[in-house]
């Protein structure tokens, strides 16, 4: 990236950045309150494995860290800021390693607003749920998949299948990807399913 494009994406970061941490309060939805609840009355090892629903156990976990150092609010708020850099992170990592470049000037600035102002993106950083968190472990899945570094791409798939039980998809994701390496056409790997 040439200096001026890497002033661009720092100066787009770091005000959305101030934007999402400063102006948005944190919203609780009915599945953050459950998961809060629950990491309240997690108090020993023996307690984790006894709660009510264990496939998010990891997202009871993250709770409770975040309760054990400080103000809840503001923990969660940066924990969301640091997964949306993940994303970004490994979004461009991607791109990177299929060799997909932004030439001029104009497409680069295009691709970047509409992936910072994506709504899907932006509407999670001010929920208290581990979407983002699930969203930046999935694509650094992919991008370790795409390194061959398998065992690291599985520890964050198992990790991401105990945030939420429907990270299971990245399962097909991986899979396709691993067709492609083996050199099978994507309807080989479609009607293989």
């Amino acid at each position: 990236m040439s200096k001026e494009k890497n002033i661009f994406f720092g100066a787009l970061l770091l005000i959305l950045s101030i934007v999402l941490f400063y102006r948005l309060n944190l919203i609780f939805s009915p599945d953050s309150k459950t998961f809060l609840n629950t990491a309240k009355n997690i108090n020993s090892f023996k307690s984790l494995f006894h709660q009510s629903d264990p496939l998010y156990t990891t997202s009871y976990l993250i709770f409770k860290f975040l309760l054990l150092f400080g103000e809840f609010n503001t923990n969660y708020k940066i924990l969301n800021l640091f997964s949306f850099f993940l994303i970004v992170f490994f979004t461009q990592k991607i791109l990177e390693h299929f060799k997909i470049t932004l030439e001029r000037k104009a497409e680069y600035i295009y691709f970047y607003l509409l992936f910072f102002l994506n709504f899907e993106i932006i509407q999670w950083t001010y929920y208290a749920l581990t979407d983002l968190i699930l969203i930046s472990l999935m694509l650094a899945a992919i991008y370790f998949f795409l390194k061959s570094k398998i065992l690291i791409c599985l520890i964050l798939i198992l990790f991401g299948l105990f945030i939420k039980p429907q990270s299971i998809f990245i399962i097909f994701i991986i899979s396709f990807l691993l067709s492609q390496k083996l050199g099978l056409s994507s309807k080989k790997f479609l009607f293989s399913y």
